[in-house]
C-alpha cells in the first residue's frame, strides 16, 4: 500500500495550501479537531493549532498507509475546552463548504456549472476527495455558529447534487494530502483548484433563497412497549427473593443483581430499584440508596457491554431508555489527565517487573504536569489540559525516595512534588500502613491544599503491593484498598496511579497482576497498563491492558538515555505508536521468567552439591551462594524445594543455624 501513497512532500504542500488559504483569520491559539478512523478501532480525536498541524500532520501518514481515514473539523474550537468535539465547542466559522459525494460520472465541470447557475461566487478552494468533490468559500469575516448553520442549510439545499446533511458546525471533512480509504479503496484526496479569493457573507445572502417552511404533525413517539412486562416483573421479583449474599460479599452480589435485573429481565430502572431495595432490607440496609443504585447501574452497564471485554460499549437495554441515556452520558463524561490513558476520578494500575520503568513513567507524568501552559504536548501529540499542577507521591522505600527525588530535581519538577513516605519505627520495622485507613491520605491532601493553595491533581502510590499483601487475588483487594482509593480519586478530583511490582516467580498473589483477574479489573476502573523492558533493543513498552472506560488508546514505547539511577537521564519517546498486540510484548515477560526459573533450578542444583554429605552454617551457605550470583530469596526458595533440615546451636544471643540435606548422615 505504501507504494501508492502520496509522497511526504506532496502531503506537506497540500496541507500548506489548505490551511494558509482557508484559515488566515483563525487565531494561532485556536485548535482544529483531527479525527482518525481505522477498521476495528474506535475513532481517535486529537487537537492541534494551525502551526502544530503543519508540523506534525505528516505523522498521520503511517496510520493512513494502513487504511486509516484522516478527517478535520473545518471550524476551529476553543483550546480552553477539555475535549472539544461537539458543536457547542465551535467558536466561529471561517468558510462555507459543500460536499458532492458519490456523484457517479459527473465531472468537476458539471458541478462547477451547477454552482455558477445559482449565481454563487467562484469557490476559493476545490478538493477531489476520490469519490466526489469538496468545495470551500473563504469568508472575509468569522461567522457565529448559529448564523453559519443557517447559511449552510440554504447553500446545500439550493445547489444541485450537494449533500444537505453538511450543516453541523462540528462537521468533519476529509483532509487533503492523504489517501481516501473509504469503501476499502485507495484513492487520492487532493486539491485541484485554488483562487485565494474571500467573500462577504452578504454575497451569499443575496443569491440563496430562504428555506421553505415545512409543516409537521404532532405525534406520540413510543420507544418500547413490552406486552409481557407484568409477567416479566413478577418473575424477576420471585427470582430475586431467593437471591442471597455470596461469601459475605454483599457488594459483589448487588453488582450481580444489577446484571440480572437490567440485562437478563430487561426491567425498567425504577422497577429494578424497587426490587433491589427489598433485597437490601434483607441485608439490614447494608447500602445507602445512592450506593445501591450505583451498584445496580454498574452491573447493568457491564452486562449490556460486549462479553469478553472490559470496555463497555454505548449499548442500551430495550427498556428504561431515558434513564440509560443519562447514565451513559455520565459514564462517558470523563476528564483526562492524559487523554485516553489516565482519567481524573479513577484509579489506574501500572504493572511491570522491577527496573522495567514504572517509576520513570510516573515521574514523567509528574514532570509534564508541573510545566507551564504551552508545549510540549504528550508523546502521542495530544495537547496537555493541566499546567503547573501538584503531584503527591506515596513512597514506601528509603532508596526509592532518594532516587526518585534526585531524578525529579534534575527534571526541574521538584517544586511541584509532595512526598508521603512510610518511616521506620524504633524497632526498625516498617509501619503497617493500611490504605483502608484513608484518613491519613486525606489529612495529607488537606495539608497540601493549605500550603500550596490547591489539591494535587495526581497521586502516585509506589508501590501498592505492600498494602495488598495476600489479598491481591481476593475480594479484600477491592473492598479494603481499591474501592476506597476510587472514592478518594472521585472526591478530590484527581488521578491515582497504583504501581504494582510483578514478581518474577510464577507463584504467589501477584501472579495474575500482569493480565489482571476479572475482579481486579472491575475494581480498578481507570484501566491497567504495563511497562515491559526489552533489554535486547533497549525499548521499554508502555502497553494498554484493558479498562472499564470505553477507550482504545495507542501503545507507545520509549528509551532511557543516560544514567536513570543517579538522575542524569532523559526519556526519548518513539514518534510512531506500537502496532503489536500486548500478547506479543508479554512474551518478553515470559522469556525473562523462563530464564529466572532456570536460575532457581541452578541455585537448587548448586545448593544440593554444596550440602551433599556435610552440614554447614546457614550464614556461610548464603555467603557462598551470593558469591556465585544467587540472591538470598533464591537460596531460601531452593532450600524449601530441597526440604533442607535446620539444626540450631547456642542460646538466643549467640544462636547459630546449620543446614543439611534430608536423610544425610553427617
Amino acid at each position: 500500500m505504501d507504494k501508492q501513497m502520496i509522497s511526504k512532500e506532496e502531503t506537506q504542500a497540500y496541507l500548506d495550501i489548505f490551511i494558509n488559504t482557508l484559515f488566515e483569520l483563525v487565531p494561532e491559539t485556536d485548535v482544529f479537531n483531527i479525527r482518525t478512523i481505522q477498521d476495528g478501532h474506535k475513532p481517535n480525536d486529537q487537537f492541534h493549532t494551525k502551526q502544530e498541524l503543519l508540523e506534525i500532520a505528516h505523522q498521520y501518514r503511517s496510520l493512513n498507509s494502513k487504511g486509516g481515514q484522516i478527517l478535520i473539523g473545518v471550524n476551529p474550537r476553543s483550546p480552553d475546552n477539555k475535549y472539544p468535539t461537539k458543536s457547542k465547542d465551535v467558536k466561529y466559522c471561517p468558510c462555507l463548504f459543500a460536499d458532492f459525494d458519490d456523484v457517479g460520472d459527473l465531472t468537476w465541470k458539471d458541478l462547477h456549472k451547477a454552482i455558477l447557475d445559482k449565481k454563487l461566487p467562484v469557490p476559493t478552494l476545490t478538493i477531489n476527495s476520490g469519490h466526489g468533490f469538496h468545495v470551500y468559500w473563504k469568508l472575509n469575516e468569522l461567522l457565529p455558529p448559529k448564523e453559519w448553520t443557517s447559511f449552510q442549510k440554504r447553500l446545500n439545499h439550493n445547489i444541485r447534487y450537494a449533500d444537505e446533511k453538511i450543516k453541523d458546525p462540528s462537521r468533519l471533512m476529509r483532509l487533503p494530502g492523504f489517501m481516501n480509504t473509504k469503501k476499502r479503496l485507495l484513492v487520492e484526496c487532493i486539491i485541484i483548484d485554488v483562487n485565494n479569493k474571500s467573500y462577504d457573507i452578504s454575497k451569499f445572502d443575496e443569491v440563496l433563497p430562504e428555506l421553505p417552511q415545512i409543516k409537521t404533525e404532532e405525534r406520540e413517539i413510543v420507544i418500547f412497549e413490552n406486552m409481557n412486562y407484568p409477567a416479566t416483573l413478577e418473575k424477576a421479583e420471585n427470582y430475586c427473593a431467593k437471591f442471597e449474599k455470596i461469601n459475605d460479599g454483599r457488594k459483589t452480589t448487588a453488582y450481580q443483581l444489577g446484571c440480572v435485573l437490567l440485562h437478563d429481565f430487561q426491567l425498567q430502572m425504577a422497577d429494578a430499584m424497587d426490587i433491589a431495595k427489598e433485597w437490601n432490607k434483607k441485608q439490614g440496609n447494608y447500602f445507602t440508596e445512592k450506593d445501591l443504585q450505583k451498584q445496580i447501574v454498574d452491573g447493568g452497564l457491564y452486562a449490556n457491554g460486549p462479553k469478553g471485554s472490559l470496555a463497555v460499549e454505548k449499548r442500551k437495554p430495550n427498556v428504561g431508555v431515558e434513564f440509560w441515556d443519562e447514565v451513559i452520558a455520565k459514564q462517558y463524561d470523563v476528564e483526562w489527565l492524559w487523554e485516553n490513558r489516565f482519567p481524573i476520578g479513577f484509579v489506574t494500575s501500572l504493572i511491570g517487573l522491577k527496573h522495567h520503568g514504572k517509576s520513570l513513567v510516573t515521574e514523567f507524568l509528574a514532570y509534564m504536569l508541573s510545566l507551564p501552559k504551552g508545549n510540549p504536548m504528550w508523546p502521542d501529540n495530544i495537547r496537555r489540559h493541566f499546567y503547573d499542577e501538584i503531584t503527591l507521591i506515596i513512597n514506601t522505600e528509603d532508596n526509592r525516595y532518594a532516587v526518585s527525588s534526585k531524578r525529579l530535581q534534575q527534571l526541574g519538577a521538584a517544586g511541584n512534588i509532595c512526598w508521603m513516605k512510610i518511616e521506620a519505627d524504633k524497632d526498625g520495622k516498617k509501619e503497617q500502613f493500611k490504605l483502608r485507613e484513608i484518613a491519613k491520605i486525606k489529612k495529607m491532601l488537606e495539608d497540601i491544599k493549605e500550603e500550596k493553595g490547591k489539591y494535587p491533581k495526581l497521586i502516585i502510590i509506589d508501590h501498592i503491593n505492600l498494602y495488598l499483601g495476600k489479598t491481591a487475588k481476593h475480594q479484600g483487594a477491592q473492598t479494603q484498598v481499591i474501592a476506597p482509593l476510587n472514592n478518594l480519586a472521585e472526591e478530590y478530583k484527581c488521578a491515582i496511579i497504583a504501581l504494582n511490582h510483578r514478581r518474577q516467580s510464577t507463584e504467589g498473589p501477584s501472579e495474575n497482576w500482569d493480565l489482571g483477574t476479572s475482579e481486579l479489573k472491575m475494581s480498578i476502573k481507570g484501566g491497567i497498563w504495563m511497562v515491559v523492558w526489552d533489554k535486547e533493543t533497549n525499548w521499554r513498552y508502555f502497553m494498554f491492558n484493558g479498562s472499564n472506560l470505553a477507550v482504545e488508546p495507542t501503545n507507545l514505547r520509549f528509551k532511557v538515555e543516560g544514567h536513570w539511577k543517579n538522575g542524569t537521564y532523559r526519556i526519548v519517546w518513539d514518534d510512531e505508536p506500537v502496532t503489536g498486540k500486548i500478547e506479543d510484548v508479554c512474551r518478553i515477560h515470559s522469556d525473562e521468567e523462563e530464564e529466572h526459573k532456570k536460575t532457581y533450578e541452578h541455585a537448587e542444583e548448586y545448593l544440593r552439591n554444596m550440602l551433599t554429605g556435610v552440614e554447614m552454617e546457614s550464614s556461610k551457605v548464603l555467603i557462598e551462594m551470593n558469591k556465585r550470583g544467587f540472591k538470598r530469596n533464591m537460596v531460601y526458595k531452593a532450600a524449601s524445594e530441597l526440604k533442607i533440615v535446620r539444626d540450631y546451636e547456642g542460646r538466643r544471643d549467640n544462636l547459630k543455624s546449620y543446614w543439611s540435606l534430608p536423610n544425610t548422615n553427617v
